[in-house]
């Protein structure tokens, strides 16, 4: 690709053979010459290469098509981000779409931005109605504030509780400041964004959240996000272990980020998957709120019974 690439659209793919149409058709329609998309099929069994064959074809001169072994999203972000050359990346999930219109006015600020990551709002698209509706969230608190640092960015969602910022496919990032930062997924770790977006953000960057809706985010039975497994659990552990080691490491006393792991290590244990001891003690000897104090003797106690029950089956 010899044009000047402005950005890089990265879409793993697997086994999407019912919605892979509509996110290409979404990302092709943009009215611009300045971006090329990787198409990653990780090792699809339905029809979903053929689907990507046909896009590659037709737009072969914008399109690149990586076929490789089933070895998760993470890797296969990973696949796309090293193979890009743009200005900017931009993952999407090949279950969303994007809203084309306000796609373009995003990518048309990107030549007048300070900031290395640009933050937008999405939609929900409830698949099972064929309904897209607003997805509620409470208004960001960063609207109007242009660039600003990372850190203040992160610490001003934590303290309201707003924790989807953590997600990656409601922004665009500046390729440089990812090749700077050496990022990448964890390899094969499911929840993945969690800590790919901490630590991203901890290297003090300039953040700016658009306040346009950009993205259909599609909601599905049997997708990662919706599917509860001890496979996730174990996962959602070990992202709890990773961002203590990480709060620890830029010395973090307040109880707001603390609080988060409770709320994380909630969901292990009210899955009924038993949390490791030595995580509890790291996070009783670290700050929290008194209420999380509480969920936490009383996520303890669910604990135990779990640990008891497994004995004895």
């Amino acid at each position: 690709m010899s044009f000047p690439i402005l950005v890089s659209f990265v879409v793993p793919i697997y086994n999407v053979e019912e919605y892979l149409t509509e996110c290409l058709e979404s990302l092709y329609s943009l009215e611009r010459g300045d971006y090329e998309v990787i198409l990653i099929d990780d090792g699809s069994t339905d029809s979903s290469n053929s689907i990507a064959s046909l896009f590659a074809e037709k737009y072969k001169n914008k399109t690149t098509l990586i076929n490789q072994e089933n070895s998760g999203l993470s890797c296969a972000r990973n696949t796309g981000l090293s193979h890009s050359v743009g200005d900017w990346v931009i993952f999407i999930d090949s279950d969303d779409f994007f809203h084309t219109e306000n796609l373009n006015i995003v990518l048309e600020g990107l030549g007048n931005t300070t900031a290395d990551i640009i933050i937008y709002d999405v939609y929900q698209y409830v698949d099972d109605t064929g309904v897209k509706k607003n997805m509620y969230r409470v208004p960001n608190p960063m609207i109007g504030k242009g660039a600003v640092n990372s850190l203040t960015y992160m610490e001003a969602l934590y303290k309201r509780r707003l924790y989807n910022f953590v997600t990656a496919w409601d922004k665009v990032y500046r390729r440089e400041v990812l090749t700077k930062y050496n990022m990448n997924f964890i390899p094969g770790r499911l929840c993945e964004d969690v800590p790919f977006t901490h630590e991203l953000l901890f290297n003090s960057i300039k953040v700016e959240f658009v306040d346009l809706k950009v993205l259909f985010y599609r909601l599905r039975s049997g997708s990662i996000m919706t599917t509860r497994s001890p496979k996730k659990l174990k996962h959602i552990e070990l992202n709890v272990e990773f961002l203590h080691e990480l709060f620890r490491q830029h010395n973090l006393r307040d109880a707001i980020y603390y609080d988060y792991l409770i709320m994380l290590a909630k969901q292990v244990v009210n899955g009924k998957q038993q949390l490791s001891w030595r995580i509890w003690l790291e996070l009783f000897k670290s700050p929290s709120s008194a209420r999380k104090k509480f969920v936490m003797f009383e996520l303890m106690l669910k604990n135990i019974n779990i640990m008891v029950k497994g004995r004895s089956e």
